[in-house]
């Protein structure tokens, strides 16, 4: 008897085009057409829901990250100041662990703040970052069905959806964790994804040791509401969905498949144009030629402290904890760039920076905003440079580097 993959056929091709979705395709599955369809909508509708409470939670834990996170690195390099002696050494692992335990919530946020964005604007994307997320993120759910292998190459980036891009990765993935026989033990199963350069794309490839597709199958594969799952167990749309998305992006995806040898999904992506890939610059923190002065604005007091505790050697941080309070200092004083949260109460960050713009123009190109929330939380004015918290002190001093040194002349 044939087995097949849990959501896809065997042979070898490429996804067709896009068709209407099929009622036949539906009742295939042995449940009405219409029952799918009101699922989907369901999900999407939960899925915003999450999104939604996902940008206030992350708000909420990125500020305390932020001023505790910066606090255990200024700890350290207070510490290694210090003449050696036991007690330093034990404070000095004491504060590792701390900062370690922090970065380990950083990395969860961040998984959290890039599944659940909503800006799916294209851009240039580093593979290896989204193939790590990715893993990160399903490896709880294939641990017990697998082994999990990966190797990336040095690779061009390649202009996409980072949310999108996951999305269509953790879905393959998933996909052959569970196209895996029942009757053999995780360390026997093995998916592998391997990213490299090849005839002139960027290709992402997921391949299993599972059972397979079989050949009478093909034809269906990325066909909506056809799957092999049973009924409440998926809509029978991740291939359908993961084919438009690779579409959307300038790609296609194809399939390889042996009955009972395994399958590989290889995703092929045209590389980043050149003008809008990430370029290496000289570091443009050697090139200050003052002690900057800083206006940082945020409600969170014990932030601004944190990061004036990290720059008191190469800045002077000046706080402030609202719009009003910050307009006050503008008038009172020189500043090199400034620095604002984007939710504060009695005002917004935006609303800071369009005042600027109008009445303090020169500094408009020195305005950074930062921010706990997730890119669903807030639409931020087009070219203003954004730097998520928690950040480390050293990227935000290369961006205010950047800003200061980049920023044009004032106008007389």
């Amino acid at each position: 008897m044939t087995r097949s993959h849990p959501d896809i056929p065997t042979g070898a091709g490429e996804a067709k085009p896009a068709g209407r979705p099929s009622g036949v395709a539906a009742m295939l599955r042995g449940g009405d057409p219409g029952d799918d369809e009101v699922s989907a909508v369901a999900h999407t509708q939960r899925m915003a829901t999450i999104g939604t409470l996902l940008s206030s939670v992350t708000h909420e834990m990125n500020n305390p990250l932020t001023f505790v996170l910066g606090n255990v690195r200024a700890i350290e390099e207070l510490l290694g100041g210090l003449p050696p002696s036991p007690e330093r050494e034990e404070l000095t692992m004491m504060a590792a662990e701390a900062r370690l335990g922090c970065e380990r919530l950083v990395t969860i946020v961040g998984d959290l703040r890039l599944l659940y964005r909503s800006n799916d604007e294209p851009e240039p994307v580093h593979v290896s970052e989204v193939v790590e997320q990715s893993l990160r993120t399903v490896r709880a759910k294939i641990r017990r069905r697998t082994q999990c292998e990966r190797r990336v190459d040095e690779l061009p980036p390649v202009l996409a959806s980072p949310t999108r891009l996951s999305q269509v990765l953790m879905n393959l993935v998933l996909n052959a964790a569970e196209a895996m026989p029942q009757s053999r033990s995780a360390r026997d199963n093995l998916v592998s994804v391997d990213a490299r350069f090849e005839d002139g794309e960027v290709v992402i490839a997921v391949s299993d040791n599972g059972v397979g597709i079989a050949p009478g199958d093909m034809p269906s594969l990325f066909e909506p509401f056809y799957s092999k799952k049973p009924l409440k167990e998926g809509s029978g749309l991740g291939l359908y969905v993961c084919r438009n998305l690779v579409e959307a992006m300038g790609g296609r995806i194809l399939v390889e498949s042996e009955v009972d040898v395994g399958t590989t999904f290889m995703v092929r992506l045209p590389p980043a144009p050149a003008a809008q890939e990430r370029r290496s610059v000289e570091s443009p923190s050697s090139k200050a030629s003052h002690r900057l002065r800083v206006l940082l604005v945020d409600d969170e007091q014990m932030i601004v402290a944190a990061v004036a505790r990290q720059l008191r050697q190469r800045a002077d941080v000046v706080g402030a904890g609202s719009v009003d309070e910050a307009w006050g200092k503008l008038a009172d004083g020189t500043f090199d760039a400034i620095i604002s949260d984007v939710l504060m109460d009695g005002g917004t960050g935006i609303e800071l920076y369009e005042r600027v713009r109008e009445e303090r123009p020169e500094l408009a190109s020195r305005f950074m905003l930062a921010t706990g929330l997730s890119d669903a939380g807030v639409e931020l004015p087009e070219g203003v440079t954004c730097l998520h918290k928690p950040f480390d002190v050293e990227e935000l001093w290369e961006r205010l580097c950047t800003l200061v040194i980049g920023a044009p002349a004032p106008s007389q």
